[in-house]
């Protein structure tokens, strides 16, 4: 990938589709968590959680619109998918969510 796209994922390589592919038949047709995916899945959404409200408060601190611009990006294109892709992954298993989703939305 020669230049930043905002809105496209980044950091794929020419062997991503290889993990994606691996990580899609390790999971096929099983509906549970092993308990070190689970830890991992939680422990994953809560620094997600921390992340965004941490992006929250700059957000509400800062004057000057550009880093606004730039922390609402990060928000919209790394900690949203984040978070949604591990929602999914617990609510598929059945699992409670460590924290609402609620808290996580931004202030404007």
């Amino acid at each position: 990938m020669s230049e930043v796209e905002i809105g496209r994922p980044e950091g794929r390589t020419s062997y991503s589709d290889y993990a994606e592919r691996y990580y899609a038949q390790a999971g096929a047709g099983r509906n549970s968590l092993s308990a070190s995916e689970y830890v991992a899945v939680v422990e994953g959404f809560r620094r997600e959680v921390v992340c965004m409200g941490q992006c929250n408060l700059y957000l509400a601190a800062t004057k000057d619109s550009q880093i606004k611009e730039a922390i609402k990006t990060y928000l919209e294109d790394v900690c949203n998918p984040n978070i949604h892709e591990m929602k999914k992954i617990l609510e598929v298993g059945g699992y409670a969510l460590p924290a609402p989703l609620e808290e996580t939305m931004s202030p404007d």
